[in-house]
């Protein structure tokens, strides 16, 4: 049984030598609360066994070589080309990127935090809505949703419970559990609500933006898939 964490030291040490060897691949660690942290899986033990059995050049060589595929850049988020250095200041009403996507007539996206802000870490929108109504039944196959209430009413499913969401209330959805949600007032609805990890909800919501017309059953399941989203059931009815 392991006995206690990576430090930081050791962490920074093997992503600074990492950065001049030739890892590729998907991200090991990330920068946490007292420290350093792995991912779950055989890159945890590979991982702290390296940093564990010893500080020796042979042992790191011998780790870096073993997970050959393994990017620099994703070892640590510090390192990461998309984190941000500086403070970035989005005022009320605007979008992160001056370019609010349109989500038919009656709901507008506005980016907050973006994905590439952060390494992809998380990012959280601003939702204006100006009708009632509200997504499919759908998952998320590897992220977790929070929601924030800042105007209107709102109806939650979550699996087989229901919420009833009003300003100042917020929830949170878990990864991989079956959720809806919609708008069931007259009038104007306003939401916070944020994906960690961030995950491709930037794209999704782009895409969405640029559908004309009703799409088809099959068109909305392949948007949903191929942005990490699996189509559960139909919306709510209000």
């Amino acid at each position: 049984m392991l006995e206690e964490r990576p430090r930081e030291k050791d962490c920074q040490a093997l992503c600074k030598e990492s950065s001049n060897g030739s890892l590729t691949g998907n991200s090991l660690c990330r920068a946490g609360e007292g420290g350093y942290d792995a991912h779950s899986g055989s890159t945890r033990r590979l991982w702290y066994e390296a940093l564990l059995e010893g500080s020796s050049a042979m042992r790191r060589r011998s780790f870096l070589a073993y997970t050959a595929g393994i990017s620099a850049g994703a070892l640590c988020p510090s390192a990461h080309a998309g984190v941000a250095r500086h403070a970035i200041r989005v005022a009320a009403g605007q979008d992160r990127f001056n370019k609010p996507t349109p989500l038919g007539s009656t709901r507008s996206i506005y980016c907050k935090v973006s994905a590439r802000d952060n390494g992809g870490g998380w990012s959280a929108f601003e939702s204006q809505w100006r009708t009632k109504g509200g997504p499919p039944l759908h998952l998320h196959r590897g992220q977790d949703e929070w929601f924030y209430a800042i105007k209107g009413e709102y109806i939650f499913q979550v699996g087989e419970d229901r919420f009833r969401l009003t300003a100042g209330d917020s929830i949170l959805l878990p990864r991989q559990v079956p959720h809806t949600f919609a708008f069931v007032e007259d009038g104007e609805g306003k939401m916070i609500f944020a994906f960690q990890p961030a995950g491709d909800m930037e794209a999704f919501f782009r895409e969405q933006s640029k559908l004309t017309g009703t799409p088809s059953a099959k068109e909305v399941e392949r948007m949903y898939r191929a942005h990490g989203l699996e189509l559960v059931g139909p919306p709510l009815s209000l």
